[in-house]
């Protein structure tokens, strides 16, 4: 059997069939701001009937706390100007400008009892037979906005769990690390196997601290908490010194550290410590993961909207089903350090974070077997940075 489509869309059971299978509340409202059409949704949370809600004013059709508890009409309670419903039905009604998704939480009376609700609602301009009407959809999104809460004090405490601990285990952790530097100082005086015990302490004291500044950063980022210190600098200079500072570590494992920037200053304001720590991470990443005697690249360039860093590394790559999961904390890919360096696996998460908090992107690009490139943007969105790229710098 053949079903028309038109005569479907036009039948009034059909629409209104759909209609009430929508689980978003629907109202259709004159100008006065009076329900004229609803659909089944409102009548189940509500509890009424259409006969029940049809003329009331918005406000009075919902049982806003104001209106009831006040005895007023709908736009006329104490809180009105401040309503965001209130704010959403004037601008549609008197612009004809619509809104889209707008959260608003407020006490209302289902049969007799308050209770609180979390709505996004959506308003637009329709006319019907002639005569401006408002369509406002309303979801009820009550639950999820108690778990995202829930959720956000989850987190909140771990973070401040997480940045108690870390802090009390820095001071013993550097003493600990002070201490076997000092007798590696005298190792001269000790057996083979002690100067190696003494080693293997330090080394792995070392990585402690990292892995304890790692944690606390992390902390302070994800409870919101990372503060930029923007200055004008020279973010060539800095790249150079990125490089420079980690030029040993390569010599160490027989690579070279090419660098392929711009010959003229670039004067960006940006952070320079949280930028020469992306950086610094991602050159050491590199170093950690190539083979010796290999070469890393360091490049810069910019175009009409970012400037753009990339560190180049010729090691083993990152299989194509590991690459989402290389900004991740503690992510556990196959790749292994060459030298048997130690990994906190927290600095690309860290990197990540400090790179979009400049409203910039990280990304990487990898060939199984033949190496990786990563990548981050900083935009040139503001005047004073446009006006500080020398001529000719821009591809």
């Amino acid at each position: 059997m053949r079903i028309e489509l038109d005569h479907l869309k036009e039948s009034n059971e059909f629409l209104n069939t759909l209609l009430d299978h929508i689980t978003s509340l629907v109202f259709i409202l004159d100008q006065s701001l009076k329900v004229q059409c609803i659909n089944g949704a409102v009548e189940e949370l509500f509890e009424k009937e259409v006969n029940d809600l049809t003329d009331q004013i918005f406000g009075n059709a919902i049982k806003c706390s104001y209106a009831v508890e006040e005895q007023k009409q709908c736009q006329h309670t104490s809180y009105c100007n401040m309503c965001e419903f209130s704010q959403g039905l004037s601008k549609v009604l008197e612009q004809k400008m619509p809104t889209y998704k707008q959260k608003v939480n407020r006490d209302i009376y289902i049969g007799n009892k308050k209770v609180n609700k979390t709505f996004v609602f959506t308003t637009r301009h329709i006319t019907y037979q002639n005569e401006n009407m408002i369509m406002v959809v309303v979801d009820d999104v009550t639950e999820l906005e108690k778990q995202r809460m829930e959720l956000e004090k989850t987190v909140s405490l771990k973070n401040k769990l997480l940045g108690t601990v870390t802090h009390d285990l820095r001071n013993p952790i550097n003493a600990i690390q002070n201490v076997s530097w000092f007798l590696m100082d005298e190792a001269d005086k000790m057996t083979e196997e002690h100067r190696l015990f003494i080693k293997d302490i330090y080394e792995v004291s070392e990585y402690m601290s990292r892995l304890v500044d790692d944690l606390l950063d992390l902390s302070h980022i994800e409870s919101g908490k990372l503060e930029l210190n923007l200055k004008l600098n020279d973010y060539i200079e800095t790249v150079r010194e990125s490089v420079s500072i980690n030029q040993p570590l390569a010599l160490k494992k027989g690579m070279n550290i090419l660098l392929d920037v711009p010959g003229t200053p670039l004067v960006l304001s940006y952070d320079f410590n949280k930028l020469i720590q992306v950086i610094n991470n991602l050159i050491g990443n590199a170093i950690k993961f190539s083979d010796e005697n290999s070469i890393i690249t360091v490049g810069v360039q910019c175009n009409e909207e970012f400037v753009v860093t990339s560190v180049r590394d010729y090691g083993p790559g990152i299989p194509e089903d590991e690459v989402n999961q290389v900004f991740l904390e503690f992510s556990n890919l196959s790749a292994r350090p060459t030298g048997n360096e130690k990994s906190t696996g927290l600095g690309l998460a860290i990197a990540k974070r400090i790179v979009e908090g400049h409203q910039g992107q990280i990304w990487v690009d990898s060939i199984l077997g033949e190496g990786s490139v990563f990548y981050f943007s900083l935009p040139l969105h503001s005047t004073d940075n446009e006006s500080l790229i020398p001529d000719g710098m821009i591809d």
